[in-house]
């Protein structure tokens, strides 16, 4: 880990911009500065500083690997962590969705497939991380203990439902024998970055570990059915997987608690 001074060094003469944050509840700011490569700085404390440490971990076994930012700098003081990257080309898939024609919007879909493929490719001996499915079920009771779901925050099909409840269907249906890949584990839109119309790179790896490969599968296809009809089938057919409702299912109700 950086010394807290090596960290402030290398943002010196830097502004600070609030950057869009997600539900990790970190906070990310875009470093701009005349003539400097552009940086993220993302810092938290409490339960979030564990997940900024896990994502530092992530990033440097992927270096080499698949196409993600990489880590200046990690740096703990006070109990707040921060994690200085390099800033990755491109906009988020979802905001280059948003302005897409029909048929970019299908080629990109198509593009997000086969680069999911790739990086589900990596051997999963290598990767030092589990996210099995039978972990991420006990690693959702323990977030559900420690009030950290929103229950106000379930998908339409479980609004109203008891989380108790959700957690007792999560247990009951977890797969016996998962399709085990190193996966992404958030791969939603909005950690995925494009340019030109094509995807450059991932970013929020933090859940990244060898996981059953529905768990990126379901979430993606979720997130491109907020566009148009057949982007979420077309990005399966290029990916090269045949429809698993029993584990699109599980894996869409394990992300309630998350």
């Amino acid at each position: 880990m950086s010394q807290p001074g090596d960290l402030a060094a290398l943002i010196r003469g830097y502004e600070a911009i609030p950057a869009t944050a997600g539900e990790g509840g970190a906070t990310v700011l875009r470093l701009a500065a005349p003539g400097r490569p552009t940086l993220f700085l993302k810092s938290g404390r409490d339960a979030v500083a564990p997940d900024i440490r896990a994502e530092a971990q992530r990033l440097a076994w992927l270096a080499g690997r698949a196409p993600v930012p990489v880590v200046l700098a990690l740096a703990e003081q006070d109990g707040e962590v921060r994690m200085l990257t390099t800033a990755a080309p491109g906009v988020s898939a979802y905001d280059w969705l948003e302005e897409a024609h029909s048929e970019s919007a299908m080629a990109l879909a198509a593009e997000l497939g086969r680069m999911l493929a790739m990086l589900h490719a990596l051997p999963i001996a290598d990767c030092p991380f589990d996210a099995a499915p039978a972990l991420r079920v006990e690693e959702a009771a323990r977030r559900l203990a420690a009030g950290l779901v929103d229950a106000d925050d379930f998908d339409d099909e479980r609004a109203g439902a008891d989380p108790e409840d959700l957690l007792a269907q999560l247990r009951a249906s977890v797969p016996t024998a998962p399709d085990l890949v190193v996966a992404h584990g958030d791969c939603t839109l909005d950690n995925i970055l494009v340019e030109g119309g094509r995807p450059t790179g991932f970013i929020d790896v933090g859940r990244l570990g060898v996981a059953d490969r529905w768990q990126d599968l379901a979430l993606m296809r979720r997130s491109l059915s907020e566009f148009e009809d057949g982007l979420a089938d077309l990005f399966l057919a290029a990916y090269g997987a045949p429809q698993d409702q029993a584990r699109e299912g599980f894996h869409l109700l394990l992300d309630e608690f998350f």
